[in-house]
């Protein structure tokens, strides 16, 4: 089995990072909203991650990463269908170790989260005036990263 891309990883922690970093500064009732976009749209790249390929025509030996394409067919923001987009052996690795990192089930948290980050960033708009779960938004990103960072151990 591959390893998740981590071109796309890298910049999926990046946004987990801001949505830490904003928790964590205790301001959060100000950037309530961004932070909840930002471990959703980190969890929809970390995803995204486990179903992407590198083109290797593009992928010069010694070359840089900008010279490869790097590829998806997931074409979708819903947390739910992107999971469920990733091949058998893949959702199937990445459900035993989320539930051996956070000790839940991630398709749970996958349902309840997986409009987050359309609605919260359209949240002037009717239809995104939800109850968001920021504890399990969080615990969904935080435990997605867990999992990619130890795929192959």
């Amino acid at each position: 089995m591959s390893e998740p891309n981590n071109h796309i990883f890298i910049s999926a922690q990046q946004y987990l990072n801001i949505a830490r970093i904003a928790e964590e500064q205790g301001q959060l009732r100000s950037v309530s909203i961004a932070v909840i976009s930002n471990y959703a749209f980190s969890v929809e790249l970390m995803l995204k991650a486990l179903g992407a390929t590198v083109l290797p025509s593009l992928n010069v030996q010694g070359g840089t990463l900008s010279q490869a394409e790097i590829q998806t067919n997931i074409r979708s923001h819903n947390l739910l269908s992107v999971f469920q987009s990733l091949p058998p052996s893949v959702k199937s690795r990445l459900k035993e170790k989320f539930r051996r990192a956070e000790g839940v089930e991630i398709e749970p948290l996958l349902s309840t989260c997986h409009d987050y980050f359309v609605l919260s960033r359209y949240f002037h708009e009717p239809e995104s005036k939800i109850p968001y779960r920021l504890s399990d938004v969080r615990t969904l990103a935080e435990g997605v990263e867990g999992a990619l960072s130890e795929w192959n151990v």
